[in-house]
């Protein structure tokens, strides 16, 4: 199904994910909002792609496809986030984002982006801490592709998306399927399925009805070697405001 467009003004100003800097460079820029479904492409790899895109709702995943038609989640996105800002200076898509559930995002002009940017220091040091993040958390997979254990790798990821989201100490819930872990984690879904299963049966967590309950996040971190909020950045709100 192709993705369902709106220029609703209320669709625009639907920005409570973002935070207080985030919200300002977006007020003067933020374009047309876009509503897709799950499965739903928004951009696609190495297509010219003029606009970068602002998640407000839902989940989605940035993918590069394989020549054996699998393929490796390289990014997955969250309610608040810019998502491939590493793409601000190209006029290409480095990825194909997916929509993983049903989603909504906002587009911005890369050039109006760009002229803000240079008009603003405070602006610029702003999206490129995001940038940083966001590198840093690819950068983090790509270590844990090379050199991390299936349980680590697994661990690690569901534990990022704890901190990220900002979850309630031990819950979140999580609306991805097996096979769509097992391409972030370079796993096959299969394998996925059996660490799960073994972090169950030792009581460390489980998952139920897309809900994951963290009965011993202690033990969780010391699998995955990560301290509390170690891969989440600032939380949501927490940074100095970002005149427009």
């Amino acid at each position: 199904m192709s993705p369902q467009r709106s220029s609703n003004g209320s669709d625009r100003v639907a920005l409570d994910a973002f935070s207080e800097p985030d919200r300002n460079l977006l007020a003067g820029l933020a374009g047309r909002t876009r509503r897709v479904d799950a499965g739903d492409r928004v951009c696609r790899d190495g297509m010219a792609e003029p606009t970068l895109h602002a998640l407000t709702e839902g989940w989605v995943c940035a993918v590069r496809p394989m020549q054996d038609g699998q393929r490796q989640v390289l990014d997955v996105f969250l309610p608040g986030d810019w998502m491939l800002l590493r793409d601000l200076a190209s006029e290409e898509a480095s990825a194909t984002l997916v929509a993983a559930t049903p989603a909504v995002v906002v587009e911005v002009s890369k050039s109006g982006l760009r002229d803000r940017l240079a008009g603003s220091a405070e602006a610029a040091r702003h999206l490129l801490d995001r940038m940083a993040r966001e590198e840093s958390l690819l950068i983090d997979r790509l270590a844990s592709l090379g050199r991390r254990t299936a349980e680590e790798r697994t661990v690690r990821f569901l534990l990022e998306l704890h901190d990220r989201l900002g979850a309630p100490a031990g819950r979140f819930e999580l609306p991805l399927t097996q096979a769509l872990i097992a391409d972030v984690v370079g796993l096959s879904a299969v394998h996925v399925s059996r660490t799960l299963g073994s972090l169950r049966d030792r009581g460390l967590l489980e998952i139920e009805r897309s809900t994951v309950i963290l009965h011993d996040e202690a033990s969780l971190r010391a699998i995955a070697g990560l301290e509390a909020g170690g891969l989440a950045g600032a939380p949501k709100g927490s940074e100095p405001g970002v005149q427009a």
